[in-house]
């Protein structure tokens, strides 16, 4: 993954932290979420780390600043994390985020969750999506407008001002 893209995670970690935000992740402590989770403690922000067993090992170290709650597997994290979050944030990320993004994405349109979802689109990573999901609303297999389902902003402050409307 691009430098660029760590930066932006690094600077969403910040913000959080100094605005007195909450940051529960998935738990891995390499990579994007690392970033964001490494910032925002270096920042003074509070870390909840959501991980399955598998992956709390050397594969992903934890860092003592952070809570962890550990569960059985990747299904059982994306559940707990859907419960406790207040909102969501999709980062530049893989096939993991993808699926996050949607499995949120199809809650909010099932009206069984309305809590808001930011997708953070920097250096474009995600305009592709964005033209899927626009298509899904052209061909009627989405059944609510996107901007009720999620905001979009190339950089953390944006996105964040977007959410807190």
């Amino acid at each position: 993954m691009a430098q660029k893209y760590i930066e932006v995670a690094a600077n969403l970690g910040e913000i959080i932290a100094r605005k007195g935000f909450r940051l529960i992740y998935g738990g891995g402590y390499s990579g994007m979420m690392g970033a964001v989770a490494k910032s925002c403690l270096v920042n003074g922000g509070k870390v909840v780390s959501v991980i399955p067993k598998f992956l709390d090992s050397e594969k992903e170290p934890q860092d003592r600043g952070l809570t962890k709650i550990t569960c059985t597997s990747m299904f059982e994290r994306k559940s707990k994390l859907i419960e406790i979050g207040d909102l969501f944030i999709a980062l530049p990320g893989g096939i993991g985020t993808i699926d996050e993004i949607f499995e949120v994405l199809a809650l909010k349109q099932l009206e069984q969750s309305n809590k808001k979802v930011g997708i953070l689109n920097s250096n474009s990573y995600y305009d592709l999506m964005i033209l899927f999901l626009q298509k899904l609303k052209e061909e009627n297999f989405l059944y609510k407008d996107l901007q009720m389902l999620f905001e979009v902003g190339e950089t953390a402050n944006e996105l964040l001002a977007k959410l807190a409307k």
